[in-house]
């Protein structure tokens, strides 16, 4: 395994959520890994612009996807057809579970590049045997 670290949509939120009740969680996280390569995907960042569409950040959230899309923060990995294929997979063959798309897709990206630890609070991440970095 390598040793980067996937940001799931859960870390974004909570980084660009000052208000939040993770917001020091993931402060606290960042600050853990300085040094350590940042891995997340394009629906990772659809999913925390959707749930900043409201808001008064929505704007913030723009800037954060810029910036990762410029690879500042962390490597994105771009959405395609056999990340689709994959996920879409991993989600048919798992209908006990209440596995997003999203999730399934960054599941395949972080088996792909042999990453085992994932910054979120996502107990499903735990359940595919993966590493969840909560703060907690």
């Amino acid at each position: 395994m390598t040793t980067g670290v996937m940001a799931d949509t859960w870390y974004w939120i909570a980084r660009l959520n000052r208000e939040g009740q993770w917001h020091e969680q993931a402060v606290a996280l960042n600050a853990s890994l300085v040094d350590v390569p940042l891995l997340t995907t394009e629906l990772v960042l659809v999913e925390t612009l959707n749930f900043f569409a409201g808001s008064w950040l929505r704007e913030t959230a723009a800037m954060l996807a810029v910036h990762l899309g410029r690879g500042r923060t962390a490597r994105v990995v771009a959405q395609t057809s056999v990340l689709w294929e994959a996920g879409l997979t991993l989600y048919r063959a798992r209908p006990d579970k209440g596995y997003s798309l999203t999730d399934c897709v960054t599941r395949e990206v972080m088996r792909r590049s042999g990453i085992a630890r994932v910054l979120t609070n996502d107990d499903h991440f735990r359940q595919e045997g993966f590493e969840v970095l909560d703060g907690a």
